[in-house]
């Protein structure tokens, strides 16, 4: 089992933290994993993407040309990386920023705004935890278990409540999706 994702948009929407929290996740759950940050030189605003790879076996080359997931938080990456996903694979969509309908055949689209659902939680910082969460539970690649102690690992350091926070933002879309 090998699948590629590719988290991206605009600087500041935590395309980046994303794939490392995807990263430790599955090397946590056992996995071989390779993660690859791509930003431009803006602090904020400018383009972001990581490409992460997980695989049960071991990972020959960061670099790759097809994505089985890619999580488009705005409309630019989607047009820009849409292309590379493969039969079978999944593009997640920003329904706050990409409003236009997307079809690509053989390509499960899921639409969800994280930053209205993370809004809802009471802090938009954490729609990139929303989106993970969701990316997570459509594609079943590892059990998801509990992950309390993985975010408990990844967010060391940090207050209790935004632990809790993170905890309530990746299991939102799991809790939302039975409700629809």
């Amino acid at each position: 089992m090998v699948t590629k994702f590719i988290f991206a948009g605009f600087g500041g929407q935590g395309v980046i933290s994303m794939g490392q929290i995807l990263a430790l996740i599955a090397m946590r759950r056992g996995f071989e994993v390779s993660f690859m940050p791509s930003y431009g030189p803006e602090m904020r605003g400018g383009t972001a993407n990581s490409t992460v790879i997980v695989s049960d076996k071991k990972i020959a080359s960061p670099i790759t040309d097809s994505i089985d997931v890619l999580c488009a938080m705005n409309g630019s990456s989607l047009e820009k990386f849409s292309k590379d996903v493969v039969p079978g694979g999944f593009i997640f969509l920003n329904s706050g920023m990409i409003k236009e309908p997307f079809i690509k055949p053989s390509v499960k689209s899921v639409y969800l705004d994280p930053k209205k659902m993370a809004q809802a939680l009471g802090n938009e910082k954490v729609a990139n935890v929303v989106m993970l969460g969701a990316v997570l539970s459509e594609i079943n690649i590892m059990e998801r278990g509990n992950m309390d102690d993985i975010l408990e690992y990844i967010f060391q350091g940090k207050s209790d409540d935004i632990i809790s926070l993170n905890k309530e933002a990746i299991s939102l879309w799991e809790k939302e999706k039975h409700r629809l």
